[in-house]
């Protein structure tokens, strides 16, 4: 779905063409940035790669004192960056990780996104 009703045509992400954007993995637990891409697409496959990573070991590691009980809720976020402050323009969680395993979001396998 396209963000607004007068942004005209949109990415499949729901982010209208044209715009200036920068997509950014956030660990939204922690309120953390972790990756600035160019595209959906190098998120993406940050995203996958880290899924096949420990979930104990950077950067899949929590920062919290007490990581062995935490986890991290991997989103990918979308931003107009021709305003200031950056317009979000799109929210997709994507992949949690904890001690019991990698999960990809209902709504990432949705689009495509997991392995």
């Amino acid at each position: 779905m396209c963000i607004g009703s007068d942004l005209g045509t949109c990415d499949t992400e729901g982010v209208p063409l044209g715009f200036s954007t920068r997509v950014i993995l956030e660990d939204n637990f922690h309120a953390e940035w972790n990756g600035e891409f160019l595209d959906m697409e190098a998120a993406v496959a940050e995203l996958k790669r880290r899924a096949n990573l420990p979930w104990n070991q950077s950067p899949n590691r929590p920062p919290c004192e007490d990581w062995e009980t935490c986890h991290r809720e991997y989103h990918i976020v979308a931003y107009d960056t021709s305003k200031t402050p950056w317009q979000e323009l799109s929210r997709t969680r994507a992949l949690n990780v904890d001690s019991s395993g990698i999960r990809w979001s209902e709504e990432a396998i949705a689009l495509g996104y997991a392995n």
